[in-house]
């Protein structure tokens, strides 16, 4: 692959346009970009099409958007127009956020990027376009996984407090007429933190130190954690010692935070903190966890407000908070709900971290030229996980003779199981060769029964019958009256003549494979059936760039088939929650 370098002012023209005063700003007519992307709407547009624009004043600065078509652009940003057709105009927006523009931005108190400076930027650009195209594409969708992994996360957040409103009700309301008791009688101890500022230790310890800081969203975080020595720790903690369950509260600058003490590490309490340790015999932690991050308590805190440039709330007045008092057992609930879809973030945090280091290697890759292989330039790096290169198109007699292997071995595995039959069998073979990233030319439909391709299946016991690998029969059984037939596979001498071939195509699958098969060995067909059905839907979704929720889900296996309303939502979305648990799901 052929790299040139050019100036960014060769194959593009930056452009600055005259500002519009706020006022005439609306709600309505073309999207004005600015300083901090679309900052609102204006009656005319200055670019009939889209174009890139780069915020060159304020704190933002460097930051490029991709416009909507008939968009006005403020002077606060720089439109790069005429860009070169030789030079695809989203590869230049991801050249341009690799690069950065840190090198050309002038002014400590007022950044800015002038004209001047943007032509002092030379990039490496493709001769071919075609690689651009390529590298443009691979990244939208990368981000487009980012974007909808952080979207499932924000709703889950969403979830929790429309759980609370829920089952207990808006406490300014309090339509299920709950009875109101003061935050110090929930709590067994609360203790504020200790005045003096922590001394840190330079190096990361097992002792972390909970500040204002760390509070966010309901959540640690750990990428601002200040860690303390062993004997700096035992100062702070001479009053108490934080617990697992322990709700950790931000009482001045960003009041009204809080978060629970996982049982990680043993943490102390940085300033402008306290520490509620909950009752057991009257409220649960992650009930009264929620109750103080409610809009309700933080309404009293800022009330309560004592501060003029950093606002503070006293001890005094944070104990005497109402709180809702329900009973014990329905913040259980409330508790375990809350639980299982924590557990859900949490893999979705992880996810999203995979996400991002995936984005940064294959925009590394792309940017060096890694992203054609060395022995044909035909051969790009799909996107998965733990990138792999493309494999040659397999010919039909080489792709049946591969899902032969594929379906011998899943039989093998699983035929002396009770649950196991024909759409076990095929549901198997479709999460196997979707998972594995197999190109097997199977031609699954949306049957009621689906994923399914009955052809294939055909041909199959076909083969089975001729070579005597398996023994096929039928039993019949009655289900609600109805007489029904099921396929019944049985070993024979020659089962094992698969082996030596399936080995030799699946050398690299074969543990995704047999990791399916062991998921689903004890599962009843109906979840076989429901995962790969969600599966179908959730690649669907991302096809469409639809945000990836339970709902979206849902509805989307409805519309796979009318008969898959035998399923009821809760069936769905327990098979919903095996995918997550056993991250079973497209990428």
């Amino acid at each position: 692959m052929k790299w040139k370098k050019a100036k960014l002012t060769e194959i593009s023209k930056p452009k600055q346009w005259k500002n519009l005063p706020i006022s005439e700003l609306s709600s309505e007519g073309y999207p004005v970009y600015g300083a901090n992307g679309i900052i609102g709407r204006y009656k005319e547009y200055n670019h009939e099409f889209s174009t890139l624009a780069i915020t060159c004043r304020g704190a933002t600065c460097g930051t490029i958007n991709i416009t909507e078509p008939k968009s006005y652009i403020t002077s606060n940003a720089m439109a790069l127009d005429d860009i070169s057709e030789d030079v695809d105009q989203k590869f230049l927006y991801y050249a341009l956020n690799k690069r950065g523009f840190k090198d050309v931005i002038t002014g400590a108190a007022q950044p800015q990027i002038t004209r001047e400076g943007l032509s002092k930027i030379v990039l490496d650009i493709p001769e071919s376009k075609e690689y651009q195209l390529h590298i443009a594409n691979l990244l939208s969708k990368a981000e487009n996984l980012i974007a909808q992994r952080k979207e499932s996360i924000r709703l889950l957040d969403e979830f929790l407090k429309s759980t609370f409103l829920e089952m207990f009700g808006d406490p300014e309301k309090n339509p299920k007429n709950l009875p109101f008791i003061e935050l110090e009688k929930l709590c067994a101890v609360i203790v504020d933190c200790p005045h003096s500022t922590p001394v840190k230790s330079e190096e990361e310890t097992n002792f972390p130190c909970i500040r204002t800081s760390e509070l966010t969203n309901g959540y640690i975080s750990w990428d601002s954690m200040q860690y303390l020595e062993e004997d700096e720790y035992m100062k702070r903690t001479q009053r108490l010692i934080p617990e697992a369950g322990d709700i950790v509260y931000g009482r001045e600058g960003t009041y009204g935070e809080a978060i629970r003490i996982p049982a990680t590490h043993k943490f102390s309490l940085g300033q402008r903190t306290m520490l509620f340790r909950p009752d057991y015999k009257k409220t649960n932690s992650i009930f009264l966890w929620a109750m103080v991050r409610s809009e309700f308590v933080y309404r009293q805190a800022k009330k309560k407000n004592s501060g003029s440039t950093v606002g503070h709330v006293n001890v005094k007045d944070i104990k005497q908070f109402r709180v809702y008092n329900p009973p014990i057992e329905l913040q259980n609930q409330f508790a375990q709900i809350i639980a299982k879809a924590e557990a859900i973030k949490t893999q979705y945090q992880q996810s999203l971290q995979e996400l991002e280091n995936l984005y940064g290697s294959l925009s590394q890759k792309a940017f060096s030229g890694e992203l054609i292989s060395k022995k044909s330039e035909a051969k790009v790096i799909a996107l998965s996980p733990e990138t792999k290169v493309v494999q040659p198109e397999l010919n039909k007699q080489q792709a049946f003779l591969r899902k032969l292997m594929l379906a011998s071995h899943i039989i093998n595995e699983l035929c002396e199981e009770s649950t196991f039959g024909h759409i076990k069998l095929m549901k198997l073979l479709y999460l196997s060769e979707q998972v594995g990233g197999m190109a097997l030319q199977t031609n699954y439909k949306k049957f009621a029964a689906g994923p399914f391709d009955g052809k294939t299946l055909t041909l199959i016991d076909k083969e089975f019958e001729k070579n005597k690998w398996f023994a096929i029969h039928k039993n019949t059984f009655s289900v609600n009256g109805q007489q029904r037939e099921a396929t019944v596979y049985k070993k024979t001498d020659k089962s094992l003549l698969y082996k030596k071939h399936f080995d030799n195509y699946f050398e690299s699958e074969a543990e995704t494979i047999n990791k399916i098969i062991e998921l689903f060995r004890k599962e009843k067909t109906q979840m076989a059936e429901i995962v790969a059905t969600l599966y179908f839907a959730w690649k669907e979704l991302l096809t469409a760039n639809t945000i990836i929720s339970e709902d979206s889900l849902v509805k989307g296996f409805y519309q796979f088939h009318k008969e898959k309303r035998k399923f009821t939502k809760e069936q769905i979305l327990l098979g919903y929650e095996y995918m997550q648990t056993n991250e079973l799901y497209p990428q």
